[in-house]
């Protein structure tokens, strides 16, 4: 969905040789492709090179798959950064809106989602349990917003998946603010 922020967007595409029409609509919007070969793709190592390719203070991370609902949504996210003090947000996903997929549609929500802020400055994250460590860090690059320092400083690890939350687990330990905001 298209955002408004306007001519502020810088689009980075990697691109693991897709075969489908995905280059061609990209290219469209002016977007950066950066080819990803065949068999090399992982998870962190690719999403580094999309940082180091970016010119923005603030990037934005999603996946091809996933669809930005609200047209102000990266406004949104960004706002949370006038505080230099977050090095990160992250939304939630949704799930398609159909009756046999979304149990969402299955319960009756009880409570009002909440922004969360994790900020444990000091070293004071390595004094909890390795299961609270493991709750905190809960992070999902399909809906994420991050300052580039914090990514230069903190990369994303080479892994198969899961490099969202190991780079969430480290921001933690290394005493930065991020959000979690429904």
């Amino acid at each position: 969905r298209k955002q408004n922020a306007g001519n502020e967007l810088e689009i980075i595409i990697a691109d693991s040789m897709s075969t489908d029409k995905s280059r061609e609509i990209a290219l469209r919007y002016n977007t950066k492709i950066i080819d990803i070969p065949n068999g090399t793709f992982n998870h962190g190592l690719t999403r580094n090179i999309g940082v180091q390719n970016a010119t923005g203070d603030l990037l934005y991370f999603t996946v091809q798959d996933a669809w930005i609902e609200e047209s102000n949504m990266l406004e949104k996210m960004a706002l949370h950064f006038e505080d230099p003090m977050v090095q990160g947000v992250v939304g939630i996903q949704g799930i398609p809106a159909e009756k046999d997929k979304n149990p969402a549609l299955w319960f009756k929500r009880v409570t009002q989602p909440v922004l969360e802020i994790r900020y444990f400055p000091e070293g004071i994250f390595n004094n909890f349990s390795q299961e609270e460590q493991f709750a905190l860090s809960n992070w999902d690059n399909v809906n994420a917003m991050y300052r580039s320092s914090a990514l230069i400083l903190i990369p994303f690890i080479k892994t198969n998946y899961c490099e969202d939350w190991f780079w969430a687990n480290a921001a933690l330990k290394g005493g930065m603010k991020i959000l979690r905001d429904p």
